[in-house]
């Protein structure tokens, strides 16, 4: 793919994800103490959009693999930018 070709193993970027499993979209997060979804960590969000800063381990052909990210296998790729 050509839009990962200067990729490179050990380099940093932001990954954009969808939640695709998160079926809540209360503002309010009753596991952490009442506390407003935006000032949480938790995955369940209304606009459903998440964001990692991400180490690239492994670029083999148009996969990637990486760590740092707090998404499961399989959840959709919106986007990936540069960490500067």
């Amino acid at each position: 793919m050509e839009g990962i070709k200067d990729i490179r193993e050990g380099t940093q970027a932001v990954v954009l994800f969808y939640f695709h499993r998160s079926d809540r979209e209360s503002l309010i997060s009753k596991k952490r103490s009442n506390k407003g979804v935006y000032s949480t960590r938790s995955p369940h969000r209304p606009n459903k959009i998440g964001m990692s800063v991400v180490r690239f381990t492994k670029v083999d052909g148009n996969k990637l693999e990486f760590t740092g990210v707090d998404m499961l296998d399989g959840t959709p790729v919106l986007d990936i930018k540069p960490y500067i």
